[in-house]
């Protein structure tokens, strides 16, 4: 970790928690870029063949 720029006891404490947070908000992003890729690939696919249908 790097260095904790809040105060005391109080910082201390918060400091994993605030390390935690943004590692599991890097999983989540990567999740929904994983996820969002799945989509386009379909469309793409379903585009090529014919398949895909936009009505209004």
């Amino acid at each position: 970790m790097g260095r904790n720029f809040l105060a005391h006891a109080q910082g201390d404490a918060i400091n994993p928690v605030l390390a935690a947070m943004g590692y599991n908000f890097r999983l989540i992003l990567k999740w929904i870029q994983a996820l969002c890729l799945k989509i386009l690939a379909t469309i793409l696919s379903l585009r090529r063949t014919g398949n895909l249908q936009i009505t209004a």
